[in-house]
Parts: structure tokens; C-alpha cells; sequence
């Protein structure tokens, strides 16, 4: 068996730097997707919806910024069931924990459940986004309609009358 022998210099140096963190370069706060949100359908056509989206950031932003966000037609459709987004730009100040959208919901008189539409987030500025970069808006029915009975029922009513009534479904 061969030995191989090695010789060190002496005395043995290691050179190590250490570089200090900068204290100018902040953490970068990251926007916090729900996969689904859920919003009613106005009662009428009398008037749109506007619901007030509130994203979550994963800590105050460190800075100000923006991203970008637009909306994608999927069973809603923009026009008939909500109002488009199109290249919109979403803004904070440094410190804000939350960024706010606003969403417009139409109301459509086939009243089907299951109405669904995308918004797509883009070209963040002063914060990460996340792996998926979209979430989808569902639109429920307004839950106005009468119940399923089965027949005969009664139903007893104590709304805006000033004696109880009671109506008898056939």
C-alpha cells in the first residue's frame, strides 16, 4: 500500500471575510393571495356593487410601490356580471399592511350560481408576489328567492304588518 504524505505550510492561515448586512436594504413584504374570495350578487339592476378587496401583505411594506392587477373572464362575464379590470394599477405607502381593491358586481337577472372571474396580479413594485399570482372571484346568487317547500306548507310572517299573516302554499 502506498502512503502519500502531505506537508502543510507552518504556521496554517485561513483567510475569511465577513461582509456586514446593509441596514439601507429592507426585507421585502410579500402580498398574500386568498385562492377564492366569495361575494353576493346585487339584489337589482337598480345600482352595481362595489366591494372593497382588502390583500394582505405579509408585514408593513417596507416602501412604497404598486402592482398591477386585471381581470379574466371565466363563467362571469365582464359587462354582463362585473365590471372589467383592465390594467390597473394598485397602490401603498411604506408602511401599509393591506393593499384595497375595489371590485364591481352587476346584477344579472338568470340569478346562476357558480359565476366565476379571475383577477390576474403583474409588475409589483416594492413587494413580492406570490407563486400564484391570481385569485378567482365567485359570484353567489343574492339568496333573495323564495325557499323550497314542499306542499302544503304555512308560513307565518311578523315583517312591516301590524297583525301576524299567514299564507297557505299549494
Amino acid at each position: 500500500m502506498n502512503q502519500a504524505s502531505l506537508t502543510l505550510p507552518d504556521p496554517r492561515e485561513l483567510q475569511l471575510t465577513i461582509l456586514p448586512v446593509s441596514a439601507s436594504t429592507p426585507a421585502t413584504a410579500k402580498l398574500q393571495l386568498q385562492p377564492m374570495v366569495e361575494v353576493p350578487e346585487p339584489f337589482s339592476d337598480a345600482s352595481p356593487v362595489t366591494y372593497s378587496l382588502m390583500l394582505p401583505l405579509s408585514m408593513p411594506a417596507p416602501t412604497a410601490g404598486s402592482v398591477r392587477v386585471r381581470s379574466v373572464d371565466g363563467t362571469a362575464l365582464a359587462g354582463r356580471n362585473y365590471t372589467a379590470i383592465s390594467d390597473q394599477a394598485v397602490t401603498f405607502a411604506e408602511g401599509d399592511e393591506n393593499l384595497y381593491l375595489d371590485i364591481e358586481i352587476l346584477f344579472d337577472s338568470l340569478g346562476a350560481e357558480g359565476k366565476e372571474f379571475t383577477l390576474e396580479f403583474y409588475d409589483a413594485e416594492g413587494i413580492q408576489l406570490p407563486e400564484s399570482r391570481s385569485m378567482s372571484i365567485s359570484i353567489r346568487a343574492s339568496g333573495l328567492a323564495l325557499p323550497v317547500l314542499e306542499t302544503p306548507a304555512t308560513i307565518t310572517s311578523n315583517n312591516h304588518l301590524p297583525t301576524p299573516r299567514r299564507w297557505h302554499i299549494i
